[in-house]
């Protein structure tokens, strides 16, 4: 019976550095640009019939990243970004998951996914 290829087994000779590593896998660090502000707070007004946008599509988007990344209901998306914002101190508009654009982006996004061939 052949012997099994030996296994590389990484040894941990800084176990400080090691914990603090493992610590910072934790952080969550976000950012905006200066664009991503003034891009935040661009709401055209509709091309054409129906009610005017409350939020850009950068926003709703954002938030919609967010709910999928963390597996986040629409309303838990909302609170997280509201909390991104007020830590960051940006006086920016969090999308409103009752006002209806979220909700609807967020059943086309689906819709469009699963449709897709592949």
């Amino acid at each position: 019976m052949p012997k099994p290829p030996s296994v590389f087994r990484y040894r941990v000779r800084n176990w400080r550095e090691y914990n603090h590593a493992l610590i910072n896998r934790g952080r969550l660090t976000v950012w905006f640009d200066e664009h991503t502000v003034t891009a935040w707070r661009n709401t055209e007004p509709a091309a054409g019939p129906g009610a005017p946008r409350f939020y850009a599509d950068l926003a709703i988007e954002c938030a919609l990243i967010f709910k999928s990344v963390y597996h986040l209901s629409l309303r838990a998306a909302q609170g997280f970004l509201s909390s991104i914002m007020e830590l960051m101190r940006l006086t920016l508009p969090v999308p409103d998951y009752s006002r209806g654009e979220l909700f609807v982006t967020f059943r086309i996004m689906q819709h469009s996914h699963s449709n897709a061939p592949g």
